[in-house]
């Protein structure tokens, strides 16, 4: 299961200013269940993708990952490999759209 819960991530700006990229989002995302991040360009998309793989920490909230905090935990998702997070259950197996996964 993931759970993200009031994320906020801000990055340095022009002139000592602060970028919001996500302002207060959380979703739970459980088990089997298949869910997308729809939204214009510049709505924090990828940003959120990256703080749930470990890569940025949210500058506030919490994401959990199979009850791990990623800002927090020894165990990282970022160290987790694909074929892991495919064992997991965390990535699809098989096709879409004819794409091969891997």
């Amino acid at each position: 299961m993931i759970v993200a819960e009031q994320l906020r991530k801000t990055f340095p700006g022009k002139d000592k200013s602060r970028v919001i990229a996500v302002d207060n989002v959380g979703f739970p995302a459980r088990d089997g269940e298949v869910v997308g991040l729809l939204g214009p360009n510049g709505a924090g998309k990828s940003t959120i993708l990256k703080a749930l793989l470990g890569f940025v920490v949210p500058s506030e909230g919490q994401m959990r990952v199979l009850g791990l905090d990623v800002a927090t935990s020894s165990h990282r998702p970022r160290r987790w490999s694909p074929s892991r997070l495919r064992r997991d259950r965390l990535l699809p197996t098989g096709s879409l759209a004819g794409i091969p996964s891997g």
